[in-house]
């Protein structure tokens, strides 16, 4: 990034050059234009776009030029961005692609505990979103991922936070998710993924107030994360289980604007709709999830899902009944 800032009469300019430091090629050029007397009040939440269009750039850029290449062509760096990037895209062939990217990552870097702990998210995700054949399998690779990564590095923040996801998301033990965010954020309190898990985790249950505390907390540490969606959706969670049904629909319907494959937001929204009366609404997004992910039943949900007994999982259950889904 390069650029420059200029008075105007009374604003401020400042140019921006985006380019790849590799080709020379600039990948884009921003301005932003302020008055000078209230540039330091306005700059920084200008500042947070351009910095948003960087993390997308890096992104976009990597898979784009990966793009014909073979496994082996790919540099390590553009493995692990990649693989992180296309985790968190809309389509399903993204997502598979992304453990072709980490596994690849991995293999080349077998001590890299932050590569382990990727790749134990990918199953994580591949498990809870309802894509794994094989749940038992794939549970396990989930936690032989995280297991790794933490032998690497015990005091890893980031690999007690997706050691606790998989503790809470995939095997319903709440507590022991509880003690891995709690020792995660002891180590980095700072870690925005922790706050933002550990609101969901008290959402499951039923804590409506401490998830949205939690999940704020996690929106304020990471105000333009690259994966947004996400921290969406939980807040969406978060507030569902806080009673407050207006906000958890805002969120639903922002996170769902940007990834509408995520099954979990999905159902969230409908929950929210059926809550404030919107049974026509409710409707329709239960039939676009069923669209998506047709293999769903309530009976997994009620099965798998760490709040399935609690109050807002029962919310839940109601409202998709209510909704179609059986």
């Amino acid at each position: 990034m390069t650029g420059t800032i200029r008075r105007s009469g009374a604003d401020v300019i400042c140019d921006f050059d985006f380019l790849d430091v590799a080709t020379g090629e600039i990948l884009w050029n921003r301005n932003i234009l302020v008055a000078e007397a209230a540039a330091t009040m306005a700059l920084p939440e200008r500042l947070a776009d351009v910095l948003q269009a960087i993390g997308r750039s890096v992104a976009q850029t990597t898979l784009r030029n990966l793009r014909g290449l073979t496994l082996p062509e790919i540099a390590d760096h553009e493995l692990l961005i990649a693989g992180v990037a296309s985790m968190h895209r809309r389509a399903l062939r993204d997502f598979l692609t992304a453990r072709q990217y980490l596994e690849e990552s991995a293999a080349r870097a077998p001590r890299s505990t932050d590569v382990h702990a990727w790749l134990g998210k990918w199953h994580i995700l591949n498990v809870f979103k309802g894509y794994s054949t094989d749940r038992g399998s794939d549970t396990q690779r989930a936690l032989d991922c995280t297991a790794r990564a933490l032998d690497l590095d015990p005091d890893s923040s980031f690999a007690l936070t997706i050691d606790g996801f998989a503790h809470a998301n995939i095997l319903g033990e709440i507590d022991e998710a509880d003690r891995r965010y709690t020792a995660a954020l002891d180590r980095n309190p700072n870690e925005s993924l922790s706050w933002l898990l550990r609101g969901a985790l008290l959402a499951f249950q039923d804590d409506g107030t401490g998830a949205v505390q939690a999940t704020d907390t996690a929106r304020r540490l990471s105000p333009i994360d690259p994966f947004g969606y996400y921290f969406d959706s939980l807040a969406s969670s978060a507030h569902l289980a806080a009673g407050n049904f207006d906000r958890a629909l805002d969120f639903a319907e922002r996170s769902l604007s940007a990834n509408d494959r995520h099954i979990s937001t999905l159902r969230t929204k409908i929950a929210a709709q059926h809550c404030l009366g919107d049974g026509d609404g409710a409707r329709a997004t239960a039939a676009e999830l069923m669209r998506r992910f047709p293999t769903f039943r309530l009976n997994e949900y009620r099965s798998t899902h760490p709040s399935a007994e609690r109050r807002t999982g029962r919310l839940v259950i109601e409202a998709l009944r209510a909704s179609g889904i059986s």
